[in-house]
């Protein structure tokens, strides 16, 4: 599922502090959630590997990442346009759950799959909604040279329950065939949304039927889980959507519910370590019978790394 937000003007520091360094994120594996550099933009510029966080600011407020000089485009401090925009790219529950409760060799295979998911949505993205404009009061449209973004991998939800999701943090900005920078004609990220969303899910089903030999339920609105979860291992380990429902009614509106999602959003829970949560989703899981040896029995064929762990 791909979801869109706009940036508003100031809250650069709100992604750098809370996204980019894994903030909204409860459990961040290893360490925080590095971000990484993603978009044909951002390799023209040179940008590869790991994010950091000033470079992030740079990015989101007009500048050269790499070398904090202007990039040209134009901007008046407090009326400008957004800086940015944030694409979340979600990953079934059922894929959540692959990746959160089987192997440590399953997991690797579900977050590599989930990677190179997001990356076709994003070319898809780019190929056909990547505009900017020239001429007298913008009529004329050219292609621009792609998005310059930084994609962040979080792995639970704000409940705290396993979620697999990217934010991938798009700059307002791309360069014109003339080698000029300027602002995105943004109407077109929106208008290919739904198909993006829809290219990244099927990318995803195709890479792990391919890794991991796992089959699906039908595919309904472009989503589908995977065979071998039942209802009650989803609603289990589904208390955002649990909440989010509640607060709604039965054939509320997408507006609704996401105006929904702001007001009934809790405090984070800091004090939770990595093994806590890890612990209460094995706890959680065997209580419904969702074992390793169950997830396991969803593959149709499985590696040997596959097994360890």
């Amino acid at each position: 599922m791909l979801s869109i937000g706009k940036l508003g003007v100031g809250q650069e520091a709100y992604y750098t502090e809370r996204v980019a360094e894994g903030a909204e994120d409860y459990y961040s594996g290893r360490g925080e959630a590095e971000g990484y550099w993603i978009g044909s933009a951002a390799r023209d510029l040179g940008l590869d590997g790991k994010v950091d966080p000033d470079e992030l600011t740079a990015m989101l407020t007009g500048r050269h990442p790499a070398t904090g000089g202007p990039l040209g485009l134009r901007h008046v401090a407090g009326r400008g346009p957004v800086p940015g925009f944030d694409l979340t790219f979600s990953a079934p529950k059922s894929v959540s759950l692959t990746w959160a409760l089987g192997s440590e060799g399953a997991g690797a295979e579900v977050a590599a799959a989930h990677k190179a998911s997001v990356a076709a949505a994003l070319d898809y993205m780019e190929r056909m909604a990547c505009w900017t404009r020239r001429g007298h009061g913008g009529r004329e449209f050219v292609h621009g040279n792609g998005f310059l973004a930084a994609a962040y991998l979080h792995r639970s939800s704000r409940a705290g329950d396993p979620q697999l999701h990217n934010h991938v943090l798009l700059a307002n900005a791309t360069r014109g065939p003339d080698g000029r920078w300027t602002r995105l004609y943004h109407p077109a990220i929106y208008d290919h949304a739904k198909s993006a969303g829809y290219i990244y899910e099927a990318n995803l089903r195709h890479e792990l039927t391919r890794r991991l030999g796992v089959r699906w339920r039908e595919v309904a609105n472009g989503i589908a889980e995977i065979e071998g979860f039942d209802p009650e291992h989803l609603r289990a380990f589904s208390t955002r959507r649990a909440e989010i429902l509640a607060a709604t009614a039965s054939d509320a509106s997408a507006r609704a519910r996401q105006v929904a999602t702001l007001e009934t959003r809790r405090a984070k829970d800091r004090d939770l370590t990595e093994e806590s949560l890890r612990e209460r989703w094995r706890s959680t899981a065997e209580e419904i019978g969702l074992d390793r040896e169950a997830i396991r029995r969803t593959f149709g064929r499985v590696r040997r790394s596959l097994r360890r762990g």
